[in-house]
């Protein structure tokens, strides 16, 4: 690429009255590429222009990332552009590429390790299409380690071109999601009956696969989360699990033992996205019974936040009362 940079200092009549009388403007013909710019020392996020060639790791770009926005162009098919940064430990870092000026350039983003930038198969982190339009975005990447990596920008096919602003930061990575308290058995949430709780699936891990199966002839691949009801003797327990905020396609099971794939006592997954599931089971055993009632769902990716609402109705039969049983009523 050839490039035609042209300085002039103390161009007092040029500047802004906001600037220095020792400024230094650029004004500079890249490519597709004209702009005019003040040059500042610091990080006061101006765009500077990218180098060629920077066509490999061996050649990267000397502008510095993380201070201010890039402006760079893929000259011709098969063009690439190649940047260098340091990160350290414990470090997340975030590229995105955007349009210069209503551009729409499909760019598409790599990052590298030093020791196997030339393998272009070994990225470690990759995005096409993440951002805005065909742009693209690779955000709070946590680096392996500190060291050097690579950058690399190239369009999604091998005869596109076009300019594109490159922007970029990097900083502590925040800390990984939590998943639900109850996201386990022996983790459960006691919940008395007659209740409600609000709850979420979002983040938990899938831990009845199997065990649902028993209940229904559809599998439980969704992340599940667990509340424990205790239903006195004759009492018929029923519960609501209804969807809210985004809609998602959810699952509900009743199970004695979360260890065991025989114990799933009554279970439905008849709605549809954003319907709510009813369940209902009757104590029969003469005894008071403690369950597992867990929000699930059949989907892998189908997650979401919910109301769940518990009753205990039903009168114990005359044979069956007991000073136990009445107790466990009230």
């Amino acid at each position: 690429m050839r490039k035609i940079v042209i300085v002039a200092c103390s161009l007092l009549m040029l500047a802004s009255p906001l600037f220095a009388a020792d400024e230094t403007f650029k004004i500079e013909v890249n490519k597709q590429i004209e702009r005019t710019q003040p040059v500042f020392p610091g990080n006061y996020g101006v765009a500077v222009a990218e180098s060629e060639p920077n066509n490999d790791c061996t050649a990267p770009d000397a502008a510095a990332l993380f201070v201010g926005s890039i402006d760079a162009a893929i000259d011709a098919g098969g063009d690439e552009d190649w940047f260098v940064f340091q990160a350290g430990d414990g470090e997340c870092v975030t590229f995105a590429t955007e349009t210069f000026d209503g551009t729409t350039t499909d760019t598409q983003l790599y990052i590298y390790e030093a020791a196997t930038c030339t393998d272009l198969s070994a990225d470690i982190a990759f995005d096409d299409d993440g951002g805005p339009s065909t742009f693209s975005l690779i955000e709070d990447f946590p680096v392996p380690a500190a060291g050097t990596y690579y950058l690399r920008v190239k369009h999604w096919s091998a005869s596109g071109t076009g300019p594109y602003v490159l922007t970029s930061s990097i900083g502590t990575c925040p800390p990984p999601p939590v998943p639900p308290a109850n996201n386990s058995c022996a983790t459960a949430e006691p919940l008395d009956c007659p209740g409600t709780v609000s709850g979420t699936t979002l983040l938990a891990t899938n831990d009845l696969e199997d065990l649902a199966e028993v209940c229904v002839p559809f599998g439980a691949d969704g992340p599940d989360v667990f509340y424990e009801v205790c239903v006195a003797a004759g009492e018929q327990l029923t519960a609501v699990l209804t969807p809210t905020g985004a809609s998602w396609d959810p699952a509900l099971w009743f199970v004695t033992d979360c260890t065991d794939n025989s114990s799933c006592v009554a279970g439905v997954d008849t709605g549809f996205s954003g319907d709510p599931e009813v369940l209902s089971w009757t104590n029969t055993t003469g005894a008071e019974v403690c369950l597992f009632v867990i929000p699930d769902s059949f989907f892998i990716t189908a997650d979401g936040d919910f109301d769940l609402t518990v009753t205990c109705d039903g009168v114990v039969a005359t044979e069956n009362q007991s000073w136990g049983n009445v107790k466990a009523r009230f």
